[in-house]
């Protein structure tokens, strides 16, 4: 058998090699939930602090995610309220010189440049209270409109369910055009989105089309 020198490390290389080596043991680098507790326990952190911690990080990335994809709809936004801005006073400002006489075209520019003045503070300083109170609003009325999506979901699945159900009982197959035109007059929809919703149904219950 081989044999290997005796080496001493200290503290802190030890630590350094072992983080490596289980690093290098894992995919990717990744570390397991279990070893996450043998580590924590090791470092004197209680399994229930743990898991707060990881509520607390979950929802952490929850917000960044949001953060970002507000802040990608603030850029376009903006860019697209500077364009307007420009093309229109351009526009104004060019009739203005053409035709002679008094400046007026800088009323436009400087009311309207107001407006484009709080967008910048809004898009780009994300420490003011404008830009905070801005994402307050957009992230409660997205949860609102995902709650009413949810919502609508379920009931229509209760709807087609119903309908499946009456079917059933009476012996007769699953008919979708049917289903289509029992949901449309049971919950308002139109055509499109009765259609809809009846064919993610039969997505989500395979089992009961075989």
């Amino acid at each position: 058998m081989p044999e290997f020198d005796q080496r001493y490390y200290d503290e802190e290389d030890a630590e350094q090699i072992l983080r490596l080596a289980s690093s290098m043991s894992s995919p990717v680098g990744a570390m397991s939930r279990d070893r996450l507790l043998e580590t924590a326990a090791e470092l004197g952190i209680t399994p229930e602090a743990v898991a707060m911690a990881e509520k607390q990080y979950a929802s952490s990335k929850v917000e960044l995610s949001d953060r970002a994809e507000f802040d990608r709809r603030l850029r376009r936004d903006f860019y697209g309220h500077l364009a307007s801005y420009l093309i229109v006073n351009g526009f104004l400002c060019g009739i203005n010189l053409y035709s002679g006489g008094y400046f007026w075209a800088i009323w436009p520019l400087l009311g309207w440049g107001i407006g484009l003045a709080f967008s910048v503070v809004e898009t780009f300083f994300r420490n003011s209270e404008s830009y905070q109170q801005e994402f307050d609003k957009w992230r409660a009325r997205r949860q609102r409109l995902q709650n009413r999506n949810l919502t609508s979901v379920e009931n229509s699945d209760f709807l087609i369910e119903k309908f499946v159900q009456r079917r059933f009982d009476r012996g007769r197959e699953f008919n979708k055009i049917d289903a289509i035109r029992y949901l449309r007059e049971k919950s308002g929809m139109n055509l499109s989105e009765a259609k809809a919703s009846v064919e993610q149904y039969m997505i989500r219950n395979p089992d009961l089309f075989d």
